[in-house]
């Protein structure tokens, strides 16, 4: 095999489906994190636990880098809707992924500075052309990055006007940094 997939979800839930389908080879702890490296219809897969937030999310991938040299990552799990039109159980495939900057709080009364981290066009196309057979419980958009849940629908529907975005998480915008840091 000759590239390493990484495919990394913050809590167990998210990751579950992979890894009942993944031949684990090796189970392994980095710190607070889960790391299942394995095989999954003829790929070598690293299947990873990170934990909640940007802080284990981006420590987690970063270990992993340094001791698999994945080829590609893939950020899966659930976020929340900030579009009307998003159903649960609904796939999102993040075409842009922006985040707050500084601590990654936002604040209804003053402007926010907006982060972005470049994503790969082609792959981004590639995951749009695997997603079309769901039809419309499959959508491309902005997924925004903050550091607390977004727990009112109001605030969900004014954030997601306010930064143009269809989903929100705590994660993928740290991730997007580790995996261009790390040259994947």
């Amino acid at each position: 095999m000759s590239s390493r997939i990484c495919i990394i979800g913050a809590i167990g839930e998210e990751i579950a489906g992979i890894k009942q389908r993944l031949r684990i080879r090796q189970a392994h702890r980095i710190d607070h994190s889960a790391v299942f490296a394995g095989e999954w219809q003829g790929r070598d897969i690293v299947l990873v636990r990170s934990g909640m937030g940007r802080v284990r999310a981006e420590a987690s991938l970063s270990a992993v880098c340094k001791q698999f040299s994945p080829t590609l990552i893939i950020s899966i799990g659930f976020a929340g809707g900030l579009d009307a039109h998003l159903k649960s159980c609904d796939l999102l495939i993040a075409e842009r992924v922006i985040g707050l900057s500084g601590d990654g709080a936002f604040n209804f009364n003053q402007a926010q500075s907006i982060t972005e981290e470049a994503l790969a066009p082609d792959l981004v196309a590639q995951a749009i052309r695997v997603a079309e057979p769901m039809g419309e419980g499959a959508h491309r958009g902005t997924l925004l990055t903050v550091d607390k849940p977004i727990l009112d629908p109001a605030r969900k529907h004014t954030v997601g006007k306010l930064y143009s975005a269809q989903a929100v998480d705590m994660e993928t915008l740290a991730l997007a940094g580790c995996a261009r840091e790390n040259g994947v």
